[in-house]
């Protein structure tokens, strides 16, 4: 079973971030910008797991 601290840090990365990803697909309507913001999704995504999982391994 996955660390409690990672999953929440993960799910929380994601929730923050593809709320942001929806207001700017919201507010630009344009596909190049929609592929920039999806691409700032993943990475910030997989900083926010190295991050969860970097605090998880220090407990």
């Amino acid at each position: 079973m996955k660390n409690p601290v990672l999953v929440f840090g993960f799910i929380t990365t994601w929730i923050i971030f593809g709320g942001l990803l929806t207001l700017a697909i919201i507010f630009d309507g344009v596909f190049i910008q929609l592929v920039f913001d999806f691409s700032i999704l993943i990475v910030s995504g997989l900083i926010g797991y190295l991050t969860a999982r970097k605090i998880s391994n220090s407990k």
